[in-house]
């Protein structure tokens, strides 16, 4: 063993890669933990491998709570905590396991000979699974058999786990002060034999796509149920779309209700303790990864019961007043929404639901939990793959996309205007955090070499960084042109540049239909979180120089254009799957039937 590689292994809460001492340092902080491995391949391999466990340790957790929480309330099918559990596992189960494997990987490659970790006081995310140092160290270090130290003191983490419930209970207070109230209307009970659940601005076009078949070729009826914060009626009025908002099923004292939810997770608790302690869960889960889970219990119930059960309350309410034959979904369970108390309600009353996809998904989905929804209906492959090997869901069927459902050739004439168009995303302070260079300084001080004009086209939820842009412009001295959002349409934006840049989204998917050269930008060191590269119709810059390349070739060789260009074909069947204009009809008659199947 070289001298170099036997010293320990420092996991810290860092964001970056940094040395103290004679330390190789692991940071683990400020990513999610599904994006920490440095090949996609390795990542979905381990998802197959902790997702099971984690469900695993989540029954056996489960075999602890008291019936308060896992019994059906009155007037109800599903529990609380059946809303509840597959976002738990998911955000605090799932990432302490796979910390602890990335932490067991990294000390194989470096042969280490012992694990440390360091947490930062000033970091007020260790109740969450995802930013979790200190417990799967530990694990790894036990497993290893090899020396283990913390950086904190006993009565540091004594005193964290006195405060997770304290602390959930400030976060509920918060979450209760702005729930929605009722929204005013009033919805008429319709009975339709399709109800959507929408959330999002393109939700709306898809369920207009498959209504309209649904009506036409089979004859049935359809309801979207708007669950987006100040409401989607406009686009679904012009869509002529029947909908109702979600806020029309509040109930006149459900917000009461779920006050008095408010300090039961200490009774709770304290019963899952007696429980647990009778039921030996310690011989059963490592003891240190079973006190991070109950830290974790802790915070959640105190933070999230309430609002668990105010949707709960409101799903019941839902289905008891529209009376659908079936349910679909957009979003899976991870994203915690109120839609999934929905699903959870339907699906114990016995009503088929359909999982349908609606936008990219990312490396995040292959380790979101899949309820056991009737149907899975997805767009492309990736998305198959992704939610490949999910238990008791059903098996992935790859129908094509309603908004992208005849696309052989470019949507947008050719034209050519000169300009390199840039998109920015929602989370630019947080890559700013992740990567130790500025993408956008790259691509201001890059264009203003080559003398070209960029229109930096602002993500809808990134206007309060705009400020930042102009400084970067400043700096730069660059021509650098921001548009904000619904300033100017993107795809007369796309149709128009020489190129197009972003880190992920489905704009780099728009810009290949338009038959537009697309770079994608990618400094974490870690996968990319869609797989836009794959295929080689978008160019992946992984470093700065690369990046500058990429623009130099793309902007100036006419090759490397062709290139890209070659490639759209291959690019377009896997990311999209079937473009034959058959898509809604495919999805319409999936629904069909479901819908006949609940007769």
């Amino acid at each position: 063993m070289k001298p170099e590689d036997e010293g320990p292994l420092l996991a810290t809460d860092l964001h970056y890669l940094t040395q103290i001492g004679k330390h190789r340092v692991l940071a683990l902080g400020g990513q999610p933990w599904e994006f920490a491995w440095p090949s996609t391949e390795r990542y979905y391999e381990v998802a197959r491998e902790i997702v099971p466990r984690a469900w695993e340790i989540l029954s056996l957790v489960e075999r602890a709570l008291p019936e308060v929480l896992t019994t059906p309330r009155p007037g109800l099918h599903a529990s609380v905590w059946e809303g509840m559990r597959d976002v738990f596992a998911y955000r605090a189960i799932v990432p302490l396991l796979a910390r602890k494997q990335f932490i067991l990987d990294a000390v194989s490659s470096r042969r280490a000979a012992a694990i440390e970790s360091r947490e930062r006081i000033s970091n007020l995310h260790w109740w969450n699974g995802l930013a979790a140092v200190s417990e799967p160290a530990q694990v790894a270090a036990d497993e290893l058999d090899i020396p283990y130290r913390r950086g904190r003191s006993v009565a540091w983490y004594q005193l964290r786990r006195g405060l997770a419930g304290p602390l959930g209970a400030l976060k509920a207070v918060q979450e209760l002060s702005h729930l929605d109230r009722h929204s005013g209307t009033t919805c008429q009970p319709s009975e339709p034999d399709v109800m959507f659940l929408a959330y999002g601005p393109t939700i709306v076009p898809i369920v207009a796509a498959v209504a309209t078949a649904l009506r036409s070729e089979q004859g049935l009826t359809s309801l979207a149920v708007d669950f987006q914060p100040g409401g989607l009626a406009q686009q679904f009025q012009q869509a002529q779309l029947d909908h109702c908002p979600a806020g029309s099923f509040v109930e006149p004292n459900l917000s009461r209700i779920a006050w008095s939810w408010l300090c039961r997770w200490r009774a709770i608790m304290r019963a899952y303790r007696r429980r647990a302690k009778e039921l030996r869960l310690g011989e059963q889960i490592h003891e240190t990864l079973l006190r991070a889970v109950e830290l974790r219990l802790t915070y959640t119930l105190a933070a999230y019961l309430p609002r668990a059960v105010w949707r709960s309350r409101l799903a019941g309410a839902i289905l008891d007043q529209i009376k659908p034959k079936s349910v679909v979904t957009m979003h899976l369970p991870g994203d915690g929404h109120a839609m999934n108390a929905v699903v959870v309600e339907a699906q114990e009353r016995g009503i088929s639901t359909v999982f349908l996809q609606h936008g990219v998904m990312g490396t995040q989905n292959a380790v979101t939990a899949m309820r056991p929804y009737q149907r899975v209906l997805v767009f492309h492959q990736p998305a198959a793959e992704l939610l490949e090997g999910k238990g008791a869901a059903a098996l992935a069927e790859i129908v094509g996309s309603p908004l992208y459902d005849n696309i052989s050739q470019p949507a947008v004439g050719q034209r050519d205007e000169g300009y390199v168009l840039v998109a920015s995303q929602p989370d630019e302070q947080i890559e700013r955090r992740r990567s130790q260079h500025s993408w956008l300084r790259v691509i201001f001080a890059e264009c203003k070499s080559l003398g070209r004009e960029v229109i930096l086209k602002i993500h809808p939820n990134d206007a309060s960084n705009i400020p930042y842009y102009q400084r970067l412009v400043d700096e730069t001295d660059a021509l650098v042109h921001i548009v904000r959002h619904d300033e100017q349409p993107l795809s007369e934006l796309i149709a128009g540049c020489s190129l197009f840049i972003s880190r992920f989204s489905t704009t780099l998917l728009d810009a290949v239909l338009t038959g537009k050269p697309a770079i994608m930008v990618n400094f974490t060191g870690q996968p990319n979180p869609y797989p836009f590269p794959r295929r080689g119709a978008v160019a992946a810059a992984y470093t700065p120089q690369k990046l500058r390349t990429k623009l130099h070739e793309l902007l100036e060789d006419p090759q490397a254009r062709a290139a890209l260009s070659a490639a759209r074909d291959d690019y377009i069947t896997y990311h999209l799957g079937p473009t034959d204009g058959r898509a809604a009809q495919r999805i319409a008659a999936a629904l069909a039937e479901c819908v006949a199947e609940s007769h």
